[in-house]
């Protein structure tokens, strides 16, 4: 569980996570910046961006992938993992300033996303950078963020990531590649499907999705309650493409979430349209 008694982790998970939406963002190139002032005591490049379909020989003893461990005062050091072959740009002894481009973000070592992974240590103990104490340590509200203010970094319990239109089934690792939604459709597509990615789902969270067609028929509507917690989680819903195709004209798609234990109508989370041609 996350600092919360939230489900935004998982066992042994020694860092935060930034994520990037899919993989045509980490190409575009997202860079991986050093969190404080410091010097560069190692890194390692040179591993390929393909996470956990690394051959085993490769990745065994490199989870982190490409990465830089950055030394501050005081004992502190952060580690930054998983960035993007070729892109570290600093040297083992280099100073570096808060803020310095290290490298870019990427999907090298044990990762199923592109992301940048940030291990917080003061000596061999991990810190959580959200409670300002050691991983692991009980529950309480006697929090002391290490996060600067001005980074803006709260907590969502429930986080809508993306919504979209296909044109076929998607998977995982279809949106790992491309999760972009298209503004336009061929009617005679193999299905019109809407899917959507969330995080921080719990049991009894209810999630809606439906499709409207033009005129604001609805054509397929599906609620699906949650039965375990979970820190990602993907679902869509679809109809086949009739024999004639669809009709021409504007789909809506939308997502609906109801929360067990609070009170109120479900709330309409996003909203998106298809051009179907």
């Amino acid at each position: 569980m996350d600092f919360t008694c939230g489900p935004r982790t998982y066992d042994g998970h020694k860092g935060t996570d930034f994520g990037l939406l899919d993989r045509q963002a980490m190409a575009v190139g997202v860079e991986a910046l050093a969190a404080a002032a410091g010097t560069v005591k190692a890194l390692r490049d040179g591993m390929p961006d393909s996470g956990l379909e690394t051959p085993a020989d490769i990745l065994a003893g490199r989870d982190c992938g490409n990465g830089v461990i950055v030394e501050h005062d005081g004992g502190w050091s952060t580690q930054y993992c998983h960035m993007r072959l070729g892109s570290v740009s600093v040297t083992e002894g280099q100073s570096v300033a808060r803020g310095d481009p290290l490298g870019l973000v990427g999907m090298s070592g044990w990762a199923e996303f592109p992301h940048l992974h940030i291990t917080l240590r003061q000596g061999e103990t991990v810190y959580d950078p959200f409670t300002g104490r050691p991983q692991g340590s009980p529950f309480g509200e006697d929090r002391n963020p290490v996060w600067a203010t001005e980074a803006g970094i709260g907590y969502s319990p429930f986080v809508l990531q993306s919504i979209g239109f296909a044109s076929r089934p998607v998977e995982k690792n279809d949106l790992l590649a491309d999760a972009s939604s298209p503004e336009n459709l061929p009617r005679d597509g193999e299905a019109l499907v809407l899917w959507a990615q969330a995080y921080g789902v719990r049991p009894g969270d209810r999630l809606t999705l439906r499709i409207d067609g033009p005129a604001g028929r609805i054509l397929t509507e599906t609620t699906i309650e949650i039965d375990k917690m979970q820190a990602y989680r993907m679902i869509f819903i679809g109809r086949r493409t009739p024999a004639a195709g669809w009709s021409a004209g504007l789909y809506r798609g939308s997502v609906t979430m109801a929360r067990a234990g609070e009170t109120g109508p479900a709330e309409v989370l996003r909203e998106i349209e298809v051009d179907l041609r």
